[in-house]
């Protein structure tokens, strides 16, 4: 008969074991400091964002505020926020109080899923007064930004079986219900972009290209999504190349320079998009005759490497703009910055000034 004892023959000396269980990087959790901001309320829609870059040197560490497609995230969910408690949005909670809660991971690897889950155990990040405010149960779901940050984040709110929500996540990777059972974005996919480029591509004649693409989920998605596309509008994909450790942004230059097209398609995070710029601008002008057509609308980080010497394309999904929203924003207030730790740090370095006595 068999039983659950375990004997351990008598010649072996006792000893001790422990177990070990894989967690975050120290330097990922210690080393970064993180802001956040809370606003009260009955129930709670928390928000995850790149509002910093990571660190040029220190990977695990946060860099300046981003001026473009940063902070501009968290302004909109606090806009929202206040339209709805103000009973001007389009939708109401019949008296019910919606908070928000705001964090930043800085675009670290992994960081959304960490930062949401000392929340959730009331460890680090919050102050102890932050946490007696905040009821973890009534977090009615999350907002993050790439996709990234999606695939980071989803594991927790699969978890908790709670909505996810992206406005910028494109990729088609999350339309697998199975992976991502409560994602939702506010944008149209992968498709709609590659049918954009595609159809550039053949307006301009340019019936041979190259794509060079982000290992993630959005650069391969995405390159798999267009070179399925543009055989639709027959264009050519002569070659792939994606950006990896043994792949970097420098060699694959190199090889693109060689071929029969120097058209290049771009699926690439901003990592990889610096990673290139970078490349190109210390290569003498061997690649200024690159036509480069971005899937992202990264035309301010072109504008700071300079772009007069080629041509470059850069797509985004437009939107038209809210008069409400832009009311709100004409009616921040001094207070309003001074309160709000990446505000004021949007602010000073937008306007290239520092207000006096304070620091935050």
């Amino acid at each position: 008969m068999l039983d659950n004892t375990l004997t351990y023959p008598s010649s072996i000396p006792p000893q001790t074991f422990y177990s070990v269980c894989p967690g975050v990087c120290a330097d990922c959790s210690y080393l970064t400091k993180s802001k956040y901001t809370i606003e009260e309320g009955d129930i709670t829609i928390g928000g995850v964002f790149g509002l910093h870059d990571v660190d040029r040197l220190y990977k695990t560490l946060c860099g300046d505020i981003r001026v473009v497609n940063g902070f501009q995230l968290s302004l909109a969910m606090h806009y929202a926020i206040h339209a709805i408690n103000n009973k001007t949005a389009p939708v109401s909670l019949n008296g019910i109080k919606l908070g928000g809660l705001t964090l930043d991971h800085c675009s670290i690897p992994g960081r959304p899923w960490e930062l949401m889950s000392y929340v959730y155990t009331h460890t680090g990040l919050l102050s102890p007064a932050d946490r007696m405010k905040l009821d973890n149960s009534n977090i009615l779901g999350w907002i993050t930004d790439n996709t990234a940050a999606v695939e980071s984040a989803a594991m927790v709110t699969n978890g908790l079986d709670i909505p996810l929500v992206s406005p910028l996540a494109s990729s088609a990777a999350f339309q697998d219900k199975e992976r991502y059972p409560t994602f939702f974005r506010t944008i149209q996919g992968d498709v709609t972009i590659s049918v954009a480029i595609s159809k550039l591509a053949k307006s301009l004649s340019y019936n041979y290209v190259n794509v060079i693409y982000s290992s993630d989920s959005f650069g391969r998605g995405g390159a798999e999504t267009f070179e399925s596309v543009a055989a639709q509008e027959e264009i050519c994909v002569l070659q792939k190349y994606m950006v990896s450790p043994s792949m970097n942004a420098s060699q694959i230059l190199r090889l693109v320079s060689l071929s029969t097209s120097q058209v290049v398609v771009l699926w690439t995070n901003m990592a990889d998009t610096t990673s290139l710029f970078n490349a190109r601008n210390i290569s003498s002008g061997a690649y200024q005759r690159f036509t480069l057509i971005f899937s992202m609308p990264y035309m301010d980080m072109a504008k700071q490497y300079g772009t007069s010497a080629f041509q470059s394309f850069f797509f985004n999904i437009q939107t038209e703009n809210d008069p409400s929203y832009l009311r709100f924003l004409g009616s921040i207030t001094e207070d309003d910055i001074l309160k709000n730790p990446f505000l004021y740090e949007y602010y000073t370095k937008l306007h290239r000034c520092n207000l006096p006595g304070i620091n935050l």
